[in-house]
């Protein structure tokens, strides 16, 4: 297995993890750290994609508290 193929099984895996709520926190801290800094170097993703995922981790982990959040009898306001 190539570095690059780790690097990106790790990506992946984070990916995997969001979606699960005893290691989304874990997860999040890797999007927003060093380490998926230099997972996406080695896999060689291009600087668009290292900014946009991170971006797109971080509404995807708002709008699943939110929804959770609903799920435990929260109802937001209407107008």
């Amino acid at each position: 297995m190539s570095l690059k193929t780790l690097a990106e099984a790790v990506i992946i895996q984070s990916a995997e993890d969001i979606m699960d709520k005893h290691q989304q926190e874990e997860a999040v801290a890797f999007f927003g750290g060093e380490g998926f800094r230099i997972c996406s170097w080695i896999a060689g993703m291009d600087h668009s994609a290292q900014r946009a995922i991170p971006n797109l981790i971080r509404r995807h982990v708002s709008v699943s508290k939110l929804l959770r959040q609903y799920d435990n009898g929260f109802k937001p306001r209407t107008a």
